[in-house]
């Protein structure tokens, strides 16, 4: 996910970020299904009323981003998911923690922002199209009329 992320970022056109967005959100859906599939073989347990936030792990927002400062400053030093979850909620986290409940939570979180990261780029689309169009329009109009 993250690298085509990545790799529709670098594209010189948001319709081609928009497009390897697309990608990701692809590979979203495979992890989720991957979430699905161990929660039914039995290698996720579920608790009822489990989540991120009983783990510590709030949603990321500007205040509170993720990954965590330090380690977005010294990668090296905060290479390992255990180190940032470390930094993040302030303590270990032991896989033995994380619910099926806490899972989908992210998962859902995760497809509800490419959905929005989605609509935002084809409205951005849809205005830069909008304009370009009306300064074509115009030019038109000044020569003729």
């Amino acid at each position: 996910m993250v690298a085509n992320i990545e790799e529709g970022y670098a594209r010189p056109t948001t319709l081609e970020y928009l497009e390897f967005l697309g990608f990701a959100y692809a590979s979203w859906a495979e992890v989720d299904g991957d979430i699905e599939r161990m929660y039914s073989l039995g290698f996720l347990k579920s608790r009822a009323g489990s989540g991120l936030a009983t783990l510590g792990i709030a949603t990321p927002s500007r205040d509170n981003p993720y990954p965590p400062l330090a380690a977005r400053k010294d990668p090296g030093k905060y290479g390992s998911l255990r180190e940032k979850l470390r930094e993040y909620t302030g303590r270990r986290v032991g896989a033995e923690e994380i619910s099926y409940q806490a899972f989908k939570e992210l998962s859902s979180k995760t497809g509800y922002l490419f959905k929005q990261t989605a609509n935002g780029l084809r409205n951005k689309i849809i205005k830069d199209k909008k304009k370009g169009l009306g300064e074509k329009l115009e030019a038109v109009w000044r020569k003729y009329w």
